[in-house]
């Protein structure tokens, strides 16, 4: 046998010690079979010239120097999400596999060059100065979310590193999804809605001003729909710019009015009772508190943390408070189906409160959350597809209204030109 230098992370403490195996993959299987993350296993040869040129260096810490600090967090800042997710699931399938923990950040660093891969390259750097794995993407790490940075720590405390890398990559994919499927309802829309804008400024501007003095100089009597054209026109001329300014400074007034607790909390209420987008909003919300707080409740974090994690998520306010209410209700001492009903949270969430209901007494509040997740993803599919229905015959309209009131307009004004000019030739 062997014998091989570890360091181990395991319940929360970084542990070092000598293990007597055939090899590195049996040494490893043998650490992480006590629940312990592996950090690095190397030959006890090895070891001790890693020893002595630690000692030799003394106690002072690797450190990482960058040129411009402010502009590396910024980067990181902007790793997309996606390629966090893949960060994650290889991790989590390294981890799963026995790779040592240090060689799986020196593969993941390679494999995402740029910012991700020094933001690894860091965190490496963090362990070996005896940090744990969670500490080190707190620091290095601005786009991990704190429910990940939850996961990653209550992983190194039970040993399932992997199983909690995948529990985040899972969250961060729902919440891409339905973000996704709120963008993409509303891109037809809003780029039929431009284009027609662009169209009608366009003919306001250029083509009706000229068509309407032909008509003007040809005929006295301009009818009432094409008076009103030429009315609107000589608003739109006369006014447009101010028009515009005006709807960019209401803009700037409502985005400056979201640093006010009390206001953005009254407008995330007022927008969950919009008729069809308020429903496509709670769903939303709905589906990630549910799936955030039963997949920490399933991983095994405290029910107090959990709920501090999962409000840390949430986008809308108002629903931020209720689960903000039902953690306070739950460390007085009050069940959690309880907690909910007294939060009114179970009003907005039915299906949740009662999976929750069921849940607290039968030992299963995770599953029934995660089953209301599901029920909450399907609504919102459900109504999101309700919505693009009712929005595509309601752009048609107002398109073609447009269109008709200007055809109509040049119609009835180039029949009274032509009238005029019969008369009088």
């Amino acid at each position: 046998m062997n014998q091989f230098q570890y360091e181990i992370f395991i319940n929360g403490e970084k542990k070092n010690g000598m293990i007597a195996s055939a090899n590195v993959v049996e040494a490893t299987s043998a650490l992480r079979s006590q629940g312990a993350l592996v950090i690095k296993v190397i030959p006890a040869k090895k070891a001790g010239l890693f020893s002595k040129a630690k000692a030799k260096k003394g106690k002072n810490e690797i450190t990482l120097n960058y040129r411009f600090p402010r502009l590396e967090k910024f980067r990181r800042k902007c790793i997309s999400q996606q390629q966090v997710e893949q960060m994650l699931l290889q991790l989590s399938a390294m981890a799963e596999a026995g790779v040592p923990l240090l060689h799986v950040l020196g593969v993941l660093a390679r494999q995402h060059p740029g910012p991700l891969a020094r933001s690894l390259d860091a965190i490496s750097i963090h362990i070996r100065n005896g940090q744990s794995l969670a500490d080190g993407f707190a620091k290095e790490a601005p786009y991990m979310s704190k429910t990940s940075l939850g996961l990653l720590r209550a992983g190194e405390t039970n040993g399932q590193i992997s199983g909690m890398c995948k529990y985040a990559s899972q969250l961060m994919e729902h919440a891409r999804e339905v973000r996704n499927m709120l963008i993409e309802a509303s891109i037809y829309p809003s780029l039929v809605f431009c284009i027609a804008c662009g169209v009608a400024y366009f003919l306001v501007t250029g083509v009706i001003p000229k068509v309407l003095d032909f008509v003007k100089n040809h005929s006295a009597d301009i009818p009432w729909i094409t008076q009103l054209l030429v009315n609107i026109t000589d608003a739109v001329k006369q006014y447009g710019t101010l028009a515009l300014s005006a709807y960019i400074a209401t803009m700037g007034i409502i985005f400056l009015m979201r640093f006010s607790k009390k206001i953005v909390l009254l407008m995330d209420r007022l927008f969950l009772q919009i008729p069809v987008i308020g429903g496509i909003l709670l769903a939303s919300a709905n589906s990630m508190w549910c799936r955030t707080l039963g997949t920490l409740l399933g991983s095994g974090i405290t029910i107090t943390h959990a709920l501090e994690l999962t409000e840390s998520v949430i986008w809308n306010q108002f629903i931020k408070t209720k689960i903000r209410t039902i953690r306070q209700s739950v460390s007085q001492g009050h069940g959690i189906a309880e907690s909910f009903r007294l939060s009114g949270l179970g009003d907005l969430s039915p299906m949740a409160y009662a999976m929750t209901d069921v849940g607290e007494n039968a030992g299963t509040i995770d599953d029934g959350l995660l089953y209301a997740a599901d029920f909450s993803e399907n609504e919102l599919k459900r109504k999101v597809r309700i919505l693009s229905k009712l929005i595509e015959p309601a752009m048609f309209v107002i398109v073609g209204g447009m269109v008709a009131f200007v055809y109509i307009a040049f119609f009835m004004g180039v029949m009274a030109a032509s009238r005029s000019i019969l008369r009088h030739s």
